[in-house]
């Protein structure tokens, strides 16, 4: 039997976020694809600091989804931009953001899908990522 999973839209938030870093997509995009358009596009050379912002923001929005309020609201906000400034610099840390598939910066951890299976992501701790992720 063949499972069927319902396709997640991306909502109205991320394609402005989107917008904000120089990134179009187009209405009714998935969620999935969403984020793997806007991975590819910020991978572009001249886009390094947009990938970096994703990439933070991306961090940031797991680390905080359990508080009630997000203190930061946009991958474009001065924290944010701050962080991915130090971080664009270090070609460790860029090669290392590069080697994530776009469509998994939507969650870190664990994730039970709907018929049970665990699917895991690892984020792994790199030292020259964790000196500049003080949020």
């Amino acid at each position: 039997m063949e499972t069927q999973y319902k396709v997640k839209k991306l909502d109205a938030l991320r394609h402005h976020q989107a917008q904000l870093l120089g990134v179009d997509l187009p209405e009714g995009i998935s969620k999935r694809a969403g984020f793997e358009s806007i991975f590819y596009d910020l991978s572009q050379p001249g886009k390094e600091l947009g990938l970096c912002q994703w990439f933070v923001w991306c961090v940031y929005r797991h680390l905080a989804r359990y508080n009630s309020v997000l203190k930061l609201e946009s991958p474009v906000c001065e924290e944010i931009i701050e962080i991915a400034s130090e971080l664009v610099h270090d070609d460790k840390i860029l090669n290392s953001i590069k080697r994530y598939d776009g469509a998994n910066l939507r969650w870190f951890g664990n994730w039970t899908a709907p018929d049970g299976l665990i699917i895991e992501e690892e984020v792994r701790e790199r030292p020259h990522l964790k000196r500049h992720l003080k949020l």
